[in-house]
């Protein structure tokens, strides 16, 4: 029944938000029944995971249940920017993310690639014991160049920088990004201007993107120096 559905919805929303590599609950759906409206809220993560939820009951409403407001930070929602941004980076102080994001969109998607088609042997190597859970994100990112070109397969590195390459792993982070939709319910979204890992830019460009598709209760909030 959508009592159950709401539940489950709960359930699922959390525990997706809830462990990663970078550990730690931080996204929560707070659902209150019988015709009443709730709130989400989330962070990194979880923030991504809670406007991906919001887009959800927005498009496939439950009976009863509406969202009264979001409130979102640091969810880097344009995957395909975040990629963008990173590989065109000289430098990028989080490389176990992006390790962790090839990684997952492989095993997740069924491509069975090897790792040796993302990364240079000298990593390639080591990805699947990296990020085995045992260790955490700092602990990973002290085994990764922080420069994309050194830790990246040439070819794999170019192609990146090339529309008419990698098409396959490129339609998938298009397909689970959040910018080309807009929100109904009043969003808040806060991101740190100095965040080394999810880029204050992501943000922004996901806020016009947002705006463009008829989104007029949305807005950004800069965490100065955060």
């Amino acid at each position: 029944n959508s009592l159950k559905r709401v539940q489950y919805l709960e359930h699922v929303v959390y525990f997706v938000g809830l462990q990663s590599l970078y550990g730690g609950p931080s996204t929560r759906l707070r659902f209150q029944y019988a015709g009443r409206r709730g709130d989400s809220k989330g962070f990194s993560k979880g923030g991504f995971v809670t406007l991906g939820a919001q887009k959800l009951i927005e498009a496939t409403p439950i009976g009863g249940l509406s969202l009264k407001a979001v409130a979102a930070g640091a969810g880097g929602y344009d995957i395909t920017g975040m990629m963008n941004s990173i590989i065109s980076r000289g430098s990028y102080n989080d490389p176990a993310y992006l390790a962790f994001m090839l990684h997952s969109y492989n095993a997740v998607n069924g491509w069975n690639r090897s790792m040796n088609e993302f990364f240079k042997p000298a990593y390639a190597s080591r990805i699947a014991s990296l990020l085995d859970g045992s260790s955490d994100a700092e602990a990973v990112n002290a085994q990764l160049s922080a420069n994309p070109a050194s830790l990246l397969d040439a070819t794999f590195y170019a192609n990146m920088q090339n529309q008419n390459e990698e098409k396959q792993l490129k339609s998938a982070l298009s397909a689970n990004s959040l910018s080309n939709w807009g929100p109904k319910t009043a969003t808040g979204m806060y991101q740190g201007t100095a965040d080394a890992t999810v880029f204050y830019e992501n943000s922004q460009l996901s806020l016009d993107r947002f705006k463009a598709a008829g989104s007029t209760s949305v807005t950004l909030t800069p965490v100065p120096g955060g």
